[in-house]
Order: structure tokens, then sequence, then C-alpha cells
């Protein structure tokens, strides 16, 4: 998380319509979702492991992984959900 206060670029649309963009591999939209995101996962990885470090890493790893699923399930939006 390089800079996890800069504000999410903006995207067109619902925070719903960003998703589907995302699943149909819209890297910006991807990318809005991430920095929208992003500093809510880290707390919740932080409180639950007490490692900066390594909860950052634990971000990276839940987004990355939310990436790779976005197009075959409808599971990936869990993790923003959670996160919201």
């Amino acid at each position: 998380m390089k800079d996890p206060l800069t504000r999410p670029p903006t995207v067109e649309g619902s925070e719903g319509e960003a998703i589907a963009r995302a699943r149909r591999g819209d890297a910006g939209a991807f990318e809005y979702l991430y920095k929208a995101h992003c500093r809510h996962v880290y707390s919740l990885c932080l409180r639950m492991i007490r490692n900066p470090a390594e909860a950052e890493d634990l971000t990276q790893q839940t987004f990355l992984q939310v990436f790779e699923r976005s197009g075959r399930s409808a599971a990936s939006q869990g993790v923003l959900n959670l996160a919201a």
C-alpha cells in the first residue's frame, strides 16, 4: 500500500457498476475498488494479526485473490462487502 490516503480514481456509475466492470477485466475499475477499500481491509488484517508488515502483505494477497477470481465467481464481491 504505497499511498493508502490517495483518493480512489473516479469510475462512472455506482460501486456495483465498478464491480461489474472489474469482473469483465477493467483494470481501472479494479484499481478504483482497491483504493476505495484497501484501508478497510488493511485495518481488519492489522487488528487480526497486529503486525503492520504482515497486514500489508495480507491486504495485497487478499486483493490479488479477488482480482484473480473476479471473473469466476460472485464470491469475490464478498471481500469488498466485508471491507465496506
